[in-house]
């Protein structure tokens, strides 16, 4: 399809006496005609399976789990020698075959405790769990078969035969732990705790230690509040908090080790069996890299008034730090620049979400449910570390905006004609035609308009995050009908 697309419609397809029209190598319907295909076979297998064991001691419980997931793929991609007509035929004949074997494996074993006593109930958690994965590949090429119905590798010109193999291996450990406490149902309390360790950093950087914490207080539950008229009204009002702390280490996967490529071929004497692969160093490596983390308070509150209607409020502040991306360096370093910890971006904003259900309970229309519910949510964006910025095609990365707030130059208007081009500052275009774009002349080299437009007037633009978001949704349902409505912008 996507050769047919690029072939003019003026070239012909099939001829009366076979042969094919076609535009330099490419002919579609050539190759639609020749033995040419492509075969891809992929096997997926997911296993997963627990044991829990109730212990006497009550409220004590023991469970191990254990998952893997393992899929292969085989792609074999055949390109047959292909006669257009008599002054040319595509060749020679190609086979590819790329084989994988992936495998993912996630051990855990937890241990709960819950226990009640008298108005007190607790639950504790504490578990590990290890996910291992490696993913394996195996490439093998050759050309020149004898004829297209020999399209195995081994039937193939020994003399063109190339390879390829990759091997990835990555591991995760985990440590962890969760303590629920509540009292009456009115004073709620969770804490948690991970101790994470990755392959992906170097040993002295591996672990990090991942808290968080939570608090609620349904003051609907109060003596003080039940005896007052809007205890009435109010059927649940919930104040809630929580702080916590999460890691990221997706970041490739050996970053701070040097990695050895291969590179052009180094002869070492004058005859072709001197000439050996030739390995370097391509990039800078930092084993002083360590988890990224994000920092999230949020404070809010739940309600429910006049059984049915229901308001959820929520403030958040997210804070990443210790940003994982690419060092910057100048260009004449000569190798890569390697992954580091830097650089930290801001989102807080609130989010509102009112619902309201109910049930008609008598008359014609009795059991008939409906539900209706707004959701907005209005966050802000900001990077509040990053060091030199960096300028790309349409966008800016610079300390104080959105991160990669647009960056461009601002339109104007439209040429109407060339005396309006001649008047009018020097485009980015040296050929500006009337219809053309006009763009402003906001600065130059010392920081006033030129009368030239470049780099140099492009400014920043808002839009690269919402001002908000919103969702609606309405549903009803009666004697078996039902009805749903979802939108958002």
């Amino acid at each position: 399809i996507g050769y047919a697309v690029r072939e003019a419609p003026i070239y012909a397809g099939q001829k009366s006496d076979g042969s094919f029209g076609y535009q330099d190598n490419y002919s579609p319907e050539a190759w639609l005609a020749s033995e040419s295909f492509v075969e891809n076979v992929s096997r997926n297998i997911n296993a997963s399976g627990q044991l829990r064991w109730d212990t006497p001691i009550k409220g004590l419980s023991l469970t191990g789990k254990a998952g893997v997931t393992y899929w292969t793929k085989y792609d074999k991609t055949y390109r047959a020698e292909t006669y257009f007509d008599e002054n040319k035929t595509v060749g020679p004949s190609t086979l590819n075959i790329w084989t994988s074997n992936n495998t993912n494996t996630i051990l855990e074993a937890l241990v709960n405790y819950e226990k009640t006593f008298g108005s007190h109930d607790l639950k504790v958690l504490a578990g590990t769990s290890v996910e291992q994965t490696s993913n394996k590949g195996l490439e093998g090429y050759r050309n020149t078969f004898p004829n297209n119905a020999l399209y195995q590798l081994g039937a193939g010109d020994a003399s063109t035969a190339t390879n390829n193999s990759s091997l990835e291996e990555y591991a995760l450990v985990s440590f962890f732990g969760r303590v629920n406490y509540a009292f009456k149902d009115k004073y709620l309390l969770e804490a948690n705790l991970r101790y994470d360790g990755s392959s992906r950093f170097a040993k002295d950087n591996r672990w990090g230690i991942f808290p968080s914490v939570s608090a609620g207080w349904r003051i609907s539950e109060e003596n003080f509040w039940k005896n007052t008229r809007a205890g009435e009204v109010v059927n649940n009002l919930k104040l809630r908090a929580s702080y916590g702390v999460l890691g990221n280490q997706n970041i490739g996967l050996y970053p701070y080790q040097a990695m050895i490529s291969g590179v052009d071929d180094y002869p070492f004497t004058k005859t072709s069996d001197g000439v050996i692969i030739g390995y370097q160093q391509t990039a800078y490596a930092n084993r002083n890299i360590k988890w990224e983390t994000t920092t999230i308070t949020d404070i809010g509150f739940d309600l429910q008034v006049f059984d049915g209607l229901s308001v959820t409020f929520d403030w958040y502040k997210k804070t990443t730090d210790d940003i994982l991306r690419s060092s910057q360096v100048s260009s004449l370093l000569g190798l890569s620049a390697p992954t580091v910890n830097n650089g930290s971006v801001e989102n807080k904003g609130i989010e509102v979400a009112l619902n309201y259900a109910n049930m008609v309970k008598g008359g014609t229309f009795r059991g008939f449910r409906y539900n209706a519910g707004v959701y907005f949510d209005r966050s802000r964006n900001k990077l509040t570390e990053f060091g030199a910025e960096e300028i790309g095609s349409y966008s800016i990365k610079r300390e104080g905006l959105p991160y990669d707030e647009y960056y461009m130059l601002e339109c104007i208007g439209v040429f109407a004609d060339q005396a309006e081009i001649n008047a009018s500052p020097k485009q980015f275009n040296d050929n500006t035609q009337p219809g053309d774009l006009k763009y402003k002349d906001i600065s130059g080299p010392d920081g006033k308009p030129d009368g030239v437009i470049d780099n140099y007037d492009r400014r920043t633009f808002s839009g690269r995050f919402p001002g908000f978001e919103y969702g609606i949704n309405a549903s009803a349902t009666w004697k078996g009908f039902d009805l749903s409505l979802i939108g958002q912008g």
